[in-house]
């Protein structure tokens, strides 16, 4: 009897939800979806923009072609209708990193989780479209994923998404302009994939603020006591600090 080969089934991409920051209920998104790794977007039904924020250089894509481009804001910066909605979901939250604007003229990077411990990317899309994928906290810990610069990831998926065929269960959405979406970008793995069209490419922020819950484990580990790591992101930071701006590959971020 000849046995027939059937290939894995890919699990069907549940969708992000998108809640009004001017009608949604904070404390009730923060328990029953931040906490549980269940991202989601505000965006205002109005249509009116929720910020007007800006990096602070625009980027010539000609010249990061294949690259993305990875400016650092000032730690301080006045970042206009995004503050607050931070303060409304999490009153004690503060900075963990530099807000960091991300451009150029690239596909996608790679599935990771970011090593920074304990903290929700508030990731504000300023122009263009990008496709995104989040793997909630369950899924996320069953992966086996490989030391990077400053993250854990899936090797050779920067702009290849084979990987999802062993996911169980995933989040996944095309993100528009002015759209907010908040993760726990330290304990869910997320992939993130420009869709280009007429020539726009997508300027997003990535705004990271303190929020202890779900890490990683991996993450604190490498903390801990991966030395390479902290070679690694003393290099990254002390580069940003006094230029502002760093060029990557994209399989490299």
């Amino acid at each position: 009897m000849q046995i027939q080969y059937t290939p894995a089934l890919r699990a069907e991409p549940t969708p992000i939800e998108i809640f009004d920051p001017e009608t949604c209920d904070y404390k009730y998104l923060r328990k029953e979806y931040l906490d549980k790794g269940i991202p989601f977007i505000l965006q205002r039904t109005d249509g009116k923009p929720i910020s007007n924020a800006s990096p602070p250089r625009t980027t010539d894509d000609d010249d990061t072609e294949g690259c993305i481009s990875v400016q650092a804001d000032n730690m301080n910066v006045k970042l206009d209708g995004i503050d607050p909605i931070v303060k409304k979901l999490l009153p004690l939250t503060f900075r963990a990193h530099w807000p960091l604007w991300f451009q150029g003229n690239y596909k996608s990077g790679l599935a990771h989780v970011d090593l920074g411990p304990g903290t929700t990317n508030f990731y504000w899309l300023k122009r263009g479209k990008k496709d995104v994928i989040i793997a909630p906290f369950e899924v996320t810990r069953k992966l086996t994923l490989t030391t990077g610069i400053d993250n854990i990831h899936i090797p050779g998926s920067a702009d290849n998404h084979d990987y999802l065929k062993d996911l169980d269960m995933y989040y996944r959405v095309t993100l528009t302009e002015q759209s907010l979406l908040i993760f726990n970008n330290s304990g869910c793995l997320h992939h993130f994939t420009n869709i280009i069209e007429e020539g726009v490419t997508p300027i997003a922020l990535s705004n990271r603020c303190k929020h202890a819950y779900g890490s990683d484990p991996r993450g604190w580990m490498n903390l801990a006591a991966n030395l390479k790591v902290w070679y690694n992101m003393a290099s990254h930071f002390a580069g940003l600090a006094s230029s502002g701006e760093e060029t990557r590959k994209e399989e490299k971020i």
